[in-house]
């Protein structure tokens, strides 16, 4: 499902529980809709049950939220390096004060299929645009 941020959306806390970003050759303006295009969960017809998707179009940013505690945001913002594009994917526990402590024993953290996964976004992104990407570390 896709629509603009809700009124009532989710605050997120200060800071993600895990983070990875990566740098596209390309300005904003030509990231942002290549990253749109390439997302499965944006293209016509896609939907993941219990997976509600906002699309920020003011803020560059997608963000997915799911089950009771998941919110995955991917930002798209100008670089330090001129004509670049960063790609932030960030993980959020989101789920109520009475409960937050129980995500560390429920979600096992894989570094390794987030920077996977992460990776093969950048890859698309810079494939749609013939332009080059850099995965931080």
């Amino acid at each position: 499902m896709l629509a603009i941020p809700r009124a009532d959306a989710v605050t997120m806390p200060h800071r993600p529980l895990h983070a990875i970003s990566g740098l596209v050759e390309a300005p904003v303006e030509a990231t942002w809709p290549a990253l749109l295009a390439v997302v499965p969960e944006l293209q016509p017809g896609a939907t993941i049950p219990g997976i509600h998707t906002d699309v920020d179009p003011a803020r560059h940013q997608i963000a997915q939220q799911g089950e009771w505690w998941y919110r995955g945001v991917v930002t798209v913002a100008a670089a330090a390096r001129p004509g670049a594009s960063e790609i932030t994917r960030a993980i959020y526990n989101v789920a109520p004060a009475v409960s937050r402590w129980m995500v560390p024993f429920v979600h096992r953290h894989d570094a390794r299929a987030m920077r996977g996964a992460h990776e093969a976004l950048l890859r698309a992104v810079a494939h749609r645009l013939g332009c080059g990407y850099v995965i931080g570390d």
